[in-house]
C-alpha cells in the first residue's frame, strides 16, 4: 500500500492540517481495490525539537482523510509512521530541511534513520539522474554538512546510540536504490554511491580519523549490544576512511585485520581489501584461510568476501575458487558463499555490460543443476527482474535464460524458474 501525506499549517489559527491519503496498487486479477484500515503513528516535533504531541495513532481508514492538531504554537515538523507502525510505502511533502531536522531532533529511532536513508536516497537520484542524462553530478554540502554533524555526535558524545548512529550513516545499498530507478544502470548506482563516500571523506576526513581512533581502542572483545553498537559504527567509519583504495586505506585496513580480537572486526578488515589491487590483498587473504581452513562456516565468508569483489579480476578469481580444494558443489553452504554471494551481493560485475557474469552465472547453473537442482533454481531469482535493466543487459539476461532452457536434461526445478523469469508462462 501507498500513502501519501501532505500538511498545511494555518499560522493566525494555529492549526495544522494533516492529509493522509492511500492506494494499493492493481495486482493480477485484483484492481481497484478498497481502502485498508492503515494506522499512522505521528508525532509533531517544535522548532526547538519538542515532542509537542507525543505519539498519537491515526487511524487511515478511507482513501483520503484529514487530521486536525489544533493550538499548535508554530510550523511543526511531522514525525510520520513511527516505530514503522503499518507496511506501507510512505510519500511525504518534508523538505531536505525538515528531513535534516528529523535526523538530530525525532525521539523515534526509526524515523531518525529514515529520514537519512530518504535524504540520501534525493540525493543519490538527483546524482543518477545527472549522469544518465550526461551531466556533471554535483555534491550538495548541505548533506555533507548533515553527515559530518553526524559522526561529530558520535565522537563527541559518550551516551549517543552508535547502533542507531551506524545505521543512519550508512548509505542505501545498490538494491534498494535500484527500486527506485525506472531504469537500472549498476555502473552508475555504483559510481554515485562511490562519489558520494569519497566526498564524505574528503568533507569529515579529521572528524572520521579521530572518531576511529576512538572506537579502535582495543578493549576486550564484548558480545553485548554495546560493543556490537561500537563495532558497527566502527565498520561504517572505516568504510568511509578505506573508500579510496589507496595506500593509506591498505594500511588501515591490514592494520584492523591485524590488530583484531574478533570475527567481525577481521572481516571489516577483509572487506575493506577485497576491492584493491595491492600485494597485501592476497597476503591477507592466505593469513585468514590458514587461520580458519578448519572452520567451514568461516570459510564461507572468506569464499563469499572475494566473490563479492567489486576488480577487474573478480571472473578470473571465481573460476580459481570454483576449482579450489575446499568448494564442494555437493555442499549447498558453499555454493551460496561463491554464486550466491556473486549474483546477488556483486550487482556490479554480475551485471557488467559485456556480460561475462552473465555468462558465467549461466555456466555454473547448467553444472549445478545435475547436482542440486533444488539450489539450482533458488539461484535463478538473481535474473528476476531482468527487465528492470536498460535494453542492451535485458538482451543478454534474457540470452543466458534461453541457453539455460535449450540445456538437455534440465530438471523440472530449473526448467519451471527459468520459464516463468523469461515470460514462457505469460
Amino acid at each position: 500500500p501507498e500513502v501519501t501525506a501532505q500538511t498545511h499549517y494555518d499560522t493566525a489559527a494555529k492549526r495544522l492540517t494533516l492529509t493522509l491519503s492511500q492506494h494499493c496498487p492493481d495486482t493480477p486479477n485484483q484492481t481497484d481495490k478498497p481502502p485498508l484500515f492503515i494506522p499512522v503513528a505521528v508525532g509533531l516535533l517544535g522548532p526547538n525539537g519538542d515532542d509537542l504531541i507525543g505519539t498519537q495513532i491515526l487511524p487511515l481508514k478511507d482513501r483520503s482523510e484529514n487530521f486536525i492538531f489544533e493550538n499548535i504554537p508554530a510550523r511543526p515538523v511531522p514525525s510520520l509512521l513511527r516505530n514503522f507502525s503499518a507496511p506501507v510505502r510512505l510519500t511525504t511533502d518534508l523538505s531536505e530541511d525538515d528531513l535534516r531536522f528529523l535526523m538530530v531532533h525525532d525521539s523515534d529511532g526509526f524515523n531518525r534513520w529514515e529520514s537519512a536513508q530518504t535524504l540520501s536516497l534525493r540525493l543519490i537520484n538527483r546524482m543518477l539522474d545527472a549522469a544518465e542524462s550526461g551531466h556533471a553530478t554535483v555534491i550538495d554540502h548541505a548533506y555533507l554538512d548533515s553527515v559530518a554533524s553526524l559522526f561529530e555526535q558520535a565522537l563527541d558524545n559518550p551516551a549517543a546510540d552508535k547502533a542507531l548512529l551506524a545505521r543512519m550513516l550508512t548509505l542505501p545499498d545498490m538494491a534498494i536504490v535500484g527500486q527506485e530507478r525506472p531504469v537500472i544502470y549498476p555502473d552508475h548506482i555504483h559510481a554515485v554511491l562511490n562519489r558520494i563516500r569519497h566526498d564524505v571523506l574528503a568533507h569529515c576526513g579529521d572528524t572520521l580519523q579521530k572518531l576511529y581512533i576512538a572506537l579502535d581502542d582495543g578493549a576486550a572483545y564484548m558480545p553485548d549490544a554495546a560493543g556490537m553498537a561500537r563495532r558497527a559504527l566502527k565498520g561504517v567509519t572505516l568504510d568511509y576512511l578505506t573508500s579510496r583504495g589507496d595506500g593509506a586505506a591498505v594500511t588501515l585496513a591490514a592494520g584492523q585485520y591485524n590488530r583484531a580480537n574478533n570475527m567481525t572486526d577481521r572481516m571489516m578488515g577483509l572487506r575493506a581489501l577485497m576491492d584493491t589491487e595491492s600485494p597485501v590483498r592476497e597476503d591477507i587473504l592466505k593469513n585468514f584461510y590458514a587461520k580458519f581452513r578448519d572452520y567451514p562456516l568461516v570459510i564461507d565468508k572468506w569464499f563469499a568476501a572475494q566473490a563479492t569483489a567489486v576488480r577487474s579480476q573478480t571472473l578470473d578469481d571465481m573460476s580459481r575458487l570454483a576449482v579450489h580444494p575446499d568448494f564442494i558443489w555437493t555442499n549447498p553452504n558453499r555454493v551460496r558463499s561463491l554464486y550466491a554471494a556473486f549474483a546477488m551481493r556483486n550487482p556490479v560485475i554480475f551485471h557488467a555490460a559485456d556480460g561475462r557474469g552473465y555468462d558465467a552465472f549461466g555456466d555454473f547453473i547448467g553444472k549445478l543443476d545435475p547436482i542440486n537442482p533444488q539450489i539450482a533454481s533458488r539461484l535463478l531469482t538473481a535474473l528476476r527482474e531482468w527487465k528492470r535493466y536498460d535494453e542492451h543487459r535485458q538482451a543478454k539476461m534474457f540470452a543466458v535464460l534461453e541457453r539455460i532452457l535449450a540445456q538437455p536434461n534440465l530438471s523440472p526445478n530449473v526448467y519451471e524458474i527459468a520459464s516463468k523469469i523469461a515470460g514462457r508462462n505469460e
